[in-house]
């Protein structure tokens, strides 16, 4: 069984459990909070400019850091693999060198709505299935992009919070609904399980969209789905682990 496989079916297992051991009052009504409020033009259609072309995969968002002047387009690494549709994973110590920038559209209008770059080197950034360092891509944008943000949230969730998944799905009658409900299951420093509300969504596409607080601000970026039928399962990166890479990565020089 290869490495992703067990962690595959580790994250089954833990949320399978998390939820069996769920009291009753917590499956039913496990959190009364409303869904947040978010910024138009929030959830980004990434579109990459590489050494190879183009490449379309995945989902994108805005955030702001306090201090400073410009955006930062956040996405999943592992989108620069196989799952991005290449056939190998691209070295994430690589991979500034490699995409030149990234064309962002709205992802329910299809709007162009800027142009990103270049890309930050997060060297320790690796995909989720690799290694527990933080699944995360991050690209500079103007301020004054016509890009909805958000802003990253101060502390991880805990088990039983609900959370909501911003993101374009591309199909069903949740098409054009931004947000998509799903309650902790499991919140580490390594990562965060949440089980969706809605078994029967289609969440192609959605590796590295961003999972939000009620008061809207980020607490993970989305990297998995692991779909049971009768449940569906998510993994995220958890915002503990992008702060961790980005306070590192903005440190550098070349980064600046």
């Amino acid at each position: 069984m290869s490495l992703s496989q067990r962690i595959c079916l580790r994250t089954v297992i833990i949320c399978c459990a998390a939820t069996a051991c769920a009291s009753p009052q917590q499956r039913k009504v496990p959190n009364s909070a409303g869904p947040p409020k978010i910024q138009d033009h929030f959830v980004l259609r990434p579109e990459f400019a590489t050494k190879k072309g183009v490449l379309i995969a995945g989902t994108a968002f805005a955030i702001e850091i306090e201090g400073q002047e410009r955006l930062l387009i956040m996405t999943a690494v592992h989108l620069f693999g196989p799952s991005g549709g290449l056939s190998k994973q691209i070295p994430s110590s690589e991979l500034p060198a490699y995409i030149s920038g990234v064309t962002l559209y709205d992802a329910f209008t299809e709007a162009e709505l800027a142009k990103a770059g270049p890309m930050i080197d997060l060297p320790d950034a690796s995909p989720w299935n690799q290694k527990d360092t933080g699944d995360v891509a991050a690209f500079w944008a103007q301020k004054d992009s016509n890009i909805g943000r958000a802003k990253l949230a101060q502390s991880p969730p805990k088990a039983g919070d609900a959370i909501w998944l911003a993101a374009s799905l591309i199909d069903g009658p949740e098409r054009d609904q931004p947000l998509h409900r799903a309650i902790v299951r499991l919140s580490k420093k390594e990562g965060i399980n949440f089980e969706y509300e809605n078994p029967k969504l289609n969440l192609t596409a959605t590796s590295g969209a961003p999972l939000l607080d009620s008061e809207g601000n980020v607490i993970g970026i989305n990297v998995s789905v692991i779909d049971l039928g009768d449940k569906i399962f998510g993994t995220a990166t958890p915002v503990g682990l992008i702060r961790t890479l980005l306070d590192k990565a903005l440190f550098r020089p070349k980064n600046r």
